[in-house]
């Protein structure tokens, strides 16, 4: 199966949102490493959800 998405910067942010929100739910994890190929072309992305969440939890 190929998933074909113009802009995965749209939908990095709210799946990684999605993940941190909710880290026990195995279907966004699976779902997330079966996208890993396309999260890494959008790490920077990746990095910027990463670190706003940190930065919210040590306020």
């Amino acid at each position: 199966m190929e998933i074909l998405v113009e802009d995965w910067n749209l939908l990095v942010g709210p799946l990684v949102d999605k993940m941190l929100a909710e880290p026990s739910n195995a279907t966004i994890v699976k779902f997330l490493s079966y996208l890993s190929e396309h999260l890494a072309e959008a790490a920077e992305v990746v990095f910027q959800r990463l670190l706003l969440h940190t930065r919210r939890q040590n306020v």
